[in-house]
């Protein structure tokens, strides 16, 4: 099988690369935790690195995965696992349970554009994992892709004005994302990236498995909800435990 080229986003240095903060889990708001949380905050002695390999994951090197032989995970920074130790994340903590390759191919600050174009992808190349997990992601984002080096920028809510290169030119992030929320039908968009991914696999032996960390999502889709019971480093997102239940529900599907 030839080598898949995935969209995911533009790193700022050569990969690949250890790193101690990524995202919103930077190094500022870490001494902010430091200064606020209890002396016996978790995180206060406990070192997490984002270990992101040369095509832009935090994964193994995508070069020499055995696709057959794994199970894909797919979904944002809930899923790649901000704030989280490697070993807490969802793909390792599955792949604890199961002993088989998890490859994590969530992109942080992703939409579920990405995640449908990354499936495609992976489909067109002929790859049939064991499972691809999705783990939708809220509707209320909006990707950019430059098709020639496969990056992407995404808009959402957290977005603030400013400008970002996209292939299009110069595009106000803020301006863009205000008429996207103002002009799109997102449940209605939604289910037809269902619809997307269902075809996608369809007639393959590849196990699908659905779920949300986002409930107006699950409710949308008639999927599992995960809900948050713990937060991670950076206090924004799910933190082990949760991801530990999300682990299982996966586990539970595969049988």
């Amino acid at each position: 099988m030839s080598k898949i080229k995935f969209f995911t986003k533009e790193y700022p240095v050569e990969l690949p690369i250890r790193a101690r903060f990524a995202g919103m889990d930077s190094e500022a708001a870490f001494r902010k935790s430091l200064e606020e949380q209890p002396d016996d905050w978790e995180y206060r002695n406990k070192e997490v690195y984002y270990d992101i390999n040369p095509q832009g994951f935090r994964t193994y090197d995508l070069d020499v995965v055995d696709w057959k032989d794994s199970i894909v995970l797919f979904g944002c920074s809930q899923v790649f696992g901000t704030g989280l130790a490697e070993e807490d994340t969802l793909a390792k903590q599955i792949e604890e349970l199961v002993d088989v390759p998890v490859i994590n191919l969530a992109v942080s600050g992703g939409s579920n554009d990405v995640t449908i174009a990354n499936m495609s992808l992976l489909a067109m190349a002929g790859a049939r994992p064991r499972a691809v997990v999705n783990f939708w992601t809220s509707p209320f984002r909006f990707s950019f892709f430059q098709e020639e080096d496969r990056k992407i920028s995404t808009i959402g809510p957290w977005v603030e004005a400013g400008w970002a290169y996209a292939e299009e030119g110069e595009i106000d992030f803020a301006e863009a994302y205000y008429g996207y929320v103002n002009n799109c039908h997102f449940y209605e968009k939604l289910n037809l990236q269902r619809i997307q991914q269902n075809l996608i696999w369809r007639g393959v032996p590849t196990k699908v498995i659905d779920a949300s960390f986002f409930l107006d999502v699950a409710r949308s889709l008639e999927i599992d909800y995960i809900d948050r019971t713990d937060f991670a480093r950076d206090l924004g997102h799910n933190g082990k435990d949760t991801t530990k239940r999300a682990a299982e529900y996966v586990v539970g599907k595969l049988v």
